[in-house]
């Protein structure tokens, strides 16, 4: 998925090299972010993007290719009882306070 991630950027006009794509595998393998979509989608911002006027450009094509990773504000995750990250749903624990 990365490597067709990495093809759509370029489709794009976006400059994003093959040096870029191994420094955000590295970070991503040393776990540099925590595992999240929203901590993902910042640090391959930060990876890819070397001009401010191309991003709106790389939310497109990161939303294309990620469709269904939904990105929570921590707000709004602390509002449900579960939080989906792409497929996988977190089960948040209940609060003392909070009948069972």
């Amino acid at each position: 998925m990365l490597l067709n991630f990495l093809d759509a950027l370029r489709a794009a006009g976006i400059p994003a090299s093959v040096k870029e794509h191994l420094v955000l595998l590295d970070a991503l393998e040393k776990e540099v972010i925590e595992r999240s979509p929203e901590s993902f989608y910042y640090l391959a911002r930060a990876t890819y993007v070397k001009d401010e006027g191309l991003i709106d450009r790389f939310d497109q094509v990161f939303a294309k290719v990620f469709k269904g990773c939904l990105l929570y504000t921590s707000d709004a995750a602390d509002e449900r009882s579960s939080v989906d990250l792409g497929g996988r749903r977190i089960i948040k624990k209940k609060k003392d306070s909070e009948p069972a």
